[in-house]
């Protein structure tokens, strides 16, 4: 468990943003809850607010400082598509 401690210390010193995309699994919420709450990254969680927050509220957890975005309804949607075919066309995506 030192190693992990030492990895999470070292992490807290430059937090990286991370987004996970499957925000609405339970798991998902758990462990966003936990990084949050240690602080050794900051987070956003992909999908549905209201599927996540319910997911939250039946494990117990509290997401207060963690954004919730749903791309689906995203005024940004087309930008964000954008970047993702750029990022992936040479391996065959289409636009």
């Amino acid at each position: 468990m030192r190693i992990l401690e030492e990895l999470k210390r070292r992490a807290r010193v430059h937090p990286q943003h991370i987004v996970l995309p499957e925000g609405e699994d339970a798991r998902t919420v758990e462990a966003a809850s936990q990084i949050a709450r240690e602080g050794f990254a900051r987070l956003t969680l992909l999908g549905n607010p209201q599927v996540i927050q319910a997911r939250a509220a039946e494990r117990g957890v509290k997401l207060d400082s963690v954004p919730l975005l749903d791309p689906r309804t995203s005024p940004k949607l087309d930008s964000y598509a954008q970047l993702y075919f750029q990022a992936r066309r040479s391996k065959g995506t289409s636009e």
